[in-house]
């Protein structure tokens, strides 16, 4: 039997933590995220793990070896781009075998009879089996797996944050899956297990099976989702009874070669790495973790935090509630409070990626002053609404006869509204009605299951579409169809630029990306549509909106909207 490990994806990016290695990477008690897996599996009797990877963590991961030191086989499969949950396990059909697959998320934590799952997904006969929690600690999450009769999994569907969640079975990140699996994968393309493997199983009339995890599991998407791990696993952890410089310790884990002042005081539980040096008069206050080679000078104060490995601690600085990135030297007096301080060099608009982390209040760069980026983030937003209201208006009063004599070509050119309304997911979620002119024929939407899908993700694109009009061919290769989105830009729902809004029916699935987008407003323009348009794949248009979302600023927005007028002119994609 083969376990395997997913590692990578948007989505999966605890920012600003995961911008120095991946989630998979972070340690949870001083020990990577990913051998606690790793020891879940081989706790279960399951040596054989391949982790599976993106190019841009796979350096990170093969660091592991090949898994000696933890008495099992690691093997390494490279995904050169995103291919979702399901589709990165069609590289694998070399090493199937007639038994079940089992597959983990690599930014999961798991605890609980491993097992238990395993058997039940065989007595059942289940074709797969979805790992559920019905009480989850993730603050975001936007997935509920909906069951029938004997836990059948009707479908998994999005949901609203303001949604009832007493009732949620949500999705934990862990599979079994039958290896017939992979006469549903595609080739190529994007495809993610829980909705288009799930869709297209239960199509075949297979079963899908959910299972209730009888123990501990919590998905490591936000700074927040990591510090509570750490708190709880600590506050559950065992006493233990090493020792330190020959005193008997109570629920204190300290590493080889630490060294602790006489006048040092610590109160449980705390987690000390290797190679530490705690000073007279230095206090720490659980749960806290304290990582390697990490130096505490006299007087500092640490209480309920987790500090990452070689950071000094300079004299009477004050750390809270906080998380503390590797390599740090803190000035002394420093005070810091439910902060997350970093010396990673990021850009305002990457605030958007971690801001609403609950218990975490702020984010630091050592040698900036606090509130410098997230001042510079205020003001830019502010900037950017008054920018979207002065050039939508302006923009409608130059527009308004154009889109007068539009409407009127499209009332002579076919039948039905001269609007077309629809749907859309804005920031957060929100749902909101997108205007375009109308450039299909009348009730033609029900046609879309005739048409060959062209495009490589999991929404749909015919670049030769018989449900088009003529005219509607011209308005969508000049873009003259959007123009009535100025007034969902003066309405507030949408931006002059950002990503393009997704349809609600789009935005059902969830793959790794959608988070980051619905963290700001969508847009009429972007990357992605001065960057190729039709041409571009799936892949590099969820790149093109990350890096929108990482990197906004009022230049890069003013730099976007001149060359989409350079791309409309010359009437590139758009088809």
């Amino acid at each position: 039997m083969k376990g395997i490990i997913l590692v990578g994806g948007e989505r999966t990016k605890p920012n600003p933590l995961s911008i120095a290695c991946p989630t998979s990477m972070l340690p949870l008690l001083n020990k990577p995220l990913i051998e606690h897996t790793i020891d879940l599996y081989k706790k279960h009797g399951i040596r054989d793990i391949v982790i599976l990877s993106t190019k841009t963590v796979s350096p990170y991961i093969e660091r592991l070896g090949r898994g000696e030191r933890f008495g099992v086989n690691i093997e390494y499969s490279l995904c050169q781009y995103p291919r979702g949950s399901a589709g990165c396990l069609k590289s694998l059909e070399y090493i199937m075998t007639d038994d079940p697959l089992i597959v983990i998320n690599g930014s999961t934590f798991l605890d609980f009879d491993l097992g238990q799952l395993i058997n039940t997904h065989i007595k059942r006969g289940s074709f797969i089996t979805i790992g559920v929690a019905r009480e989850n600690e993730n603050d975001f999450l936007l997935e509920n797996v909906i069951t029938g009769a004997k836990n059948e999994v009707l479908e998994v569907s999005s949901i609203h944050h303001s949604s009832n969640r007493r009732e949620l079975k949500v999705p934990v990140g862990i599979y079994v899956l039958d290896p017939g699996i992979l006469e549903f994968i595609p080739e190529k393309g994007y495809f993610d297990i829980k909705e288009r493997l799930v869709a297209a199983v239960k199509k075949a009339d297979l079963h899908v099976h959910s299972f209730d995890i009888n123990g501990y599991s919590v998905g490591v998407l936000t700074p927040t989702d990591y510090y509570r791990l750490n708190m709880n696993i600590l506050k559950n952890k065992k006493r233990s009874d090493q020792t330190s410089n020959g005193r008997r310790s109570i629920d204190i884990w300290i590493g080889e070669g630490s060294s602790i002042s006489k006048g040092a005081k610590l109160v449980g539980p705390v987690v000390i790495g290797n190679n530490c040096r705690l000073y007279d008069r230095s206090l720490v206050i659980g749960p806290t973790v304290i990582g390697d080679n990490c130096v505490i000078e006299q007087d500092a104060y640490i209480r309920e935090s987790v500090l990452l490995s070689d950071s000094i601690f300079s004299k009477e600085t004050v750390v809270e509630y906080s998380i503390v990135s590797s390599g740090i030297e803190v000035p002394a007096g420093s005070k810091i409070n439910e902060t997350i301080l970093t010396k990673t060099k990021f850009s305002s608009g990457s605030l958007n990626l971690f801001k609403s982390s609950l218990n975490i209040k702020s984010v630091s760069r050592i040698g900036y002053l606090k509130p410098y980026e997230c001042l510079r983030h205020s003001i830019y937003d502010t900037l950017k609404r008054v920018f979207d209201i002065l050039f939508s208006i302006i923009g409608i009063i130059l527009a308004f006869p154009l889109m007068v004599l539009i409407a009127i070509l499209i009332k002579i050119n076919s039948q039905g509204n001269v609007m077309f309304r629809q749907e859309r997911c804005g920031k957060g979620g929100k749902a909101f009605n997108m205007l375009k002119f109308r450039t299909m024929y009348q009730n033609s939407e029900h046609l879309q299951g005739t048409i060959k899908n062209e495009v490589d993700g999991p929404m749909f694109k015919a670049f030769v579409d018989p449900r088009v009009t003529k005219l509607g061919k011209f308005l969508r290769k000049t873009s003259m169809d959007e123009l009535p989105q100025l007034f969902n830009v003066l309405r507030g729902d949408m931006s002059i630029v950002g990503p393009r809004p997704l349809s609600i029916q789009e935005m059902k699935f969830n793959p790794s990306w959608r988070d980051a987008r619905l963290k700001v407003k969508p847009g009429i323009t972007g990357l992605w549509q001065i960057s190729g348009r039709d041409e571009t794949n799936f892949h590099e248009w969820i790149q093109y909106d990350i890096d929108y979302v990482k990197n906004q600023s009022f230049l890069l927005d003013l730099n976007i909207l001149f060359k989409t007028i350079k791309v409309i002119l010359k009437m590139k994609g758009g088809r």
